[in-house]
Order: structure tokens, then sequence, then C-alpha cells
């Protein structure tokens, strides 16, 4: 099972951050994402700021005293950042991420997690993966989120016993899902650091 790291947990290695404060994606208090974590295990920053949005991060950047923005090289609004003449790349790495999982809830019913779902949560970062999924159908709606915690909230606030979310393994041990499938066992993923163009004004 995948461990996640804590913001007071040691890391495997002893190497110092290379910088105070990244800002990143993570739109909960629990920070479950796959880029928060990967803030942590790499053991890039003192400090990990919560951002509803990549997007939100950026700003945070620009206008605030923080440092940088980590990114994963998947997302697929990445393009805008490096074309943004205010931020530029200075870092960039490779962390896992954890695995990939298509889940429902723990109290669907078994013929529920054996049908194809009836709506599915994703971010729009795992969209290449909902084509994996065994009982997929073209009756089924999906509906992009912000994040893979909140394809999780989303499920469970969802009334059809049919609804589904791909998420990854740390939202979905928190939120209590029922793992149907696990479709990535966790990828070697670039991560991109940008921080505020030299000569930028906040």
């Amino acid at each position: 099972m995948y461990q996640s790291i804590g913001p007071d947990q040691q890391f495997a290695h002893d190497k110092p951050p290379i910088i105070g404060k990244v800002a990143t994606l993570c739109d909960e208090p629990a920070g479950l994402t796959c880029s928060v974590d990967a803030a942590r295990r790499a053991r890039i920053a003192n400090e990990v700021i919560f951002c509803e949005s990549f997007e939100i991060a950026a700003e945070k950047v620009k206008q605030e005293d923080i440092d940088a923005l980590l990114v994963p090289a998947a997302y697929p609004g990445l393009n805008r950042f490096i074309m943004d003449s205010s931020l530029q790349v200075f870092h960039s790495f490779v962390q896992k991420i954890p695995p990939l999982v298509y889940a429902m809830r723990a109290d669907a019913s078994g013929e529920a997690h054996r049908s194809a779902p009836t709506r599915l949560y994703h971010h729009v970062a795992v969209t290449p993966l909902i084509a994996e999924i065994e009982v997929i159908a073209p009756a089924t709606r999906f509906v992009p989120v912000s994040s893979n915690s909140e394809a999780c909230k989303k499920l469970l606030a969802d009334d059809g016993d049919g609804a589904a979310c791909i998420t990854n393994e740390i939202c979905s041990l928190h939120y209590g899902l029922h793992v149907v499938q696990v479709l990535r066992q966790g990828i070697a993923m670039p991560w991109i650091l940008f921080r505020q163009s030299r000569g930028s004004v906040a």
C-alpha cells in the first residue's frame, strides 16, 4: 500500500530543500493530492502552500512571497505557465505518484461495482485512463473536476448508486472508497518548478 507523507514526517534522504515555499494544487487540508505528496517526498521546499488550482498557485507566486510553483508534466494546462513571460522554469525532477484507481462508494451494490458507471468524476490530467476502465460504456457521463480529492467528494455527494471516480490511492483510502480497478501502479512523473522571471514585478 502506498504510504502518504505528512508535513512533519522524516524523509528518506537528508538533502536540504532547494526553496522556502512552493505553491501547488491541493483543495483540502489533508494534503491528499499527488502534487503535495511529490513535493513532500522530493523535499523541495520547507513549506507547501495549498491552492485550489495550479492557476491560483501561479498567481500567488507572481504576486506574493512564495518562491515557486510546482506542476506535473501531465497537466494539460502546463503550456500556459511555460509561455507566461512572468514565470520561468528553474528546476525539474522525477517523482513517482501514488497508484491511480477507479473507485466507487463502499456502500454501492455489488452489481454497481460490476457495471458501467452512470457518472465518472475525474481530474483532467487522468482523462487518458478512462479508456482503460474495464466496464466503461457510451452512456457514461464524464464530469471533470479540479483534483483527485474533489473527484472523491463529488462521488460521495452523488445520490446515484452507479457513480464512480478516478482518483489516487491516498484519496481512496482517506475517503473510504471501494477500489474496483487499479489503473496505474505508480507513474514516474516529471515535475516542473516555476519561479518569477528575473526582472518581473509582483
